[in-house]
């Protein structure tokens, strides 16, 4: 909305020319991530979507902790994976690290 794009990829892309040097944006589907010049997308896989909350108060944070270990296209599918895993009950995420994994290993 800010930037006057319809696409996603696109409005990354302009967002990064003001100065980030990653971009993360989520979506209905999932999350799509700006850096490095490059486009990395990751879908949501839930079971159920019962719960539409939470989407962007998971995903945000979930993206920098991947970060601290993996590349770009690594921590985008790490914050798809942990956003996946909350959706699909109400209230904060609660699950471990090792759910976080086989949840990467199964759908990622």
């Amino acid at each position: 909305m800010i930037t006057g794009e319809k696409d996603i990829a696109k409005a990354a892309q302009v967002i990064a020319s003001w100065g980030p040097s990653e971009v993360v944006i989520t979506h209905a589907e999932g999350l799509l991530v700006y850096a490095d010049g490059e486009v990395f997308e990751a879908p949501f896989v839930i079971r159920s979507l019962d719960v539409r909350t939470g989407r962007g108060d998971t995903c945000i944070p979930a993206y920098p902790v991947g970060r601290l270990k993996s590349s770009p296209e690594d921590s985008c599918k790490f914050a798809a994976a942990v956003t996946s895993l909350k959706l699909e009950k109400e209230g904060p995420f609660d699950g471990t690290y090792q759910d976080i994994l086989d949840k990467l290993a199964k759908d990622y």
